[in-house]
């Protein structure tokens, strides 16, 4: 029963009792006083009744804010050891990155050395070795040049932390996708494609994490596009009552069925079964939407192409207050 209810419950009961019975009670003890003595008799039943209930009311409080404290405070010592543990897991979290980061880098080294190897031993011995044998070493070959891409793609997943910096500045979106452009103009260019852009805000972020973001998503629309259509590539913004909006969408053949699920997975196989797909730069652009507080969803179809909708909050809007 909750609390609230018992006092009141409890209070009634002892009222109800008191107003049946004592007037019988006082009557039995004085009968035949005088109805002046009543009176006053009367007065000190009703004084009686207001201290008694008084004190009932503050043993019943103090009990239940006794309770209350004592879940306070319980729940404070709850709250410190979830801080501790948050700082912990943080703290493990970017041991790991850093870890993940600084194993990829010294991996790259022996992975190149072994290619090599395996190169000249084909150069040198292809006239010597048997057809079976000169393809065990270009599949092993094939494989180094597999496992360094793998490991760049981790490298690269795991740098984006240098870009999650609290280090803001105003970015002229449009400034932004202009650099886009000329970052992929030969891409661009070898697909005879268009990239075009609405006029967009200006937003107070890190620079680089933007860049970043829309350089991964544009280069993946004009990489993966229809060798049969010109692909066209366009990113656009629109207001919400939280969140600016951005799309950026594509005339492309868009994403199978069976990759949806599981695109921003670092290292989920392609359609052909490879790691070395785009998922990587996909998982990189999720992990900085989701450092900047944001969302990011899709929508894709042979049809219509693909929509990427990214859901950044609206306190990033340029202002006269936070350019202050």
């Amino acid at each position: 029963m909750r609390p609230p209810i018992k006092v009141t419950l409890i209070y009634l009961t002892v009222g109800y009792i008191w107003i049946l019975f004592s007037d019988q009670f006082l009557l039995l003890l004085f009968e035949g006083i005088e109805v002046e003595a009543y009176a006053i008799i009367q007065s000190y039943k009703g004084f009686f009744f207001v201290t008694v209930t008084a004190l009932m009311l503050f043993l019943l409080t103090n009990h239940y804010h006794r309770s209350i404290s004592a879940n306070v405070k319980k729940l404070e010592i709850h709250n410190r050891d979830f801080d501790r543990e948050a700082i912990h897991l943080s703290q493990a979290n970017r041991n790991l990155e850093q870890f993940s980061y600084v194993i990829s880098h010294d991996l790259q080294e022996p992975v190149q050395v072994l290619r090599l190897t395996l190169r000249q031993l084909i150069r040198k011995y292809e006239a010597v070795l048997d057809e079976k044998g000169v393809q065990y070493l270009r599949n092993a070959e094939k494989s180094t040049v597999d496992m360094r891409e793998i490991i760049n793609k981790m490298y690269n997943y795991y740098e984006v932390s240098a870009y999650l910096s609290d280090e803001v500045s105003t970015v002229d979106l449009n400034v932004l996708m202009e650099d886009i452009r000329r970052w992929n103009a030969r891409l661009i260019q070898k697909k005879k494609g268009v990239f075009t852009w609405d006029k967009l805000p200006l937003i107070r972020v890190n620079q680089n994490r933007l860049f970043r973001l829309f350089e991964i998503l544009v280069r993946n629309s004009f990489l993966y596009s229809d060798e049969n259509t010109r692909p066209t590539v366009r990113v656009s913004c629109s207001e919400q009552e939280q969140y600016l909006v951005f799309s950026v969408k594509d005339n492309g053949p868009g994403i199978p069925e069976d990759l949806q699920s599981h695109i921003f997975v670092l290292f989920s196989p392609d359609k052909d079964g490879d790691l070395t797909g785009r998922s990587s730069g996909l998982a990189i652009v999720h992990k900085i939407v989701t450092g900047l507080d944001g969302q990011i969803s899709f929508t894709s179809s042979p049809e219509t192409g693909t929509t990427f909708t990214i859901y950044l909050p609206k306190s990033l809007l340029q202002t006269p207050q936070n350019d202050q």
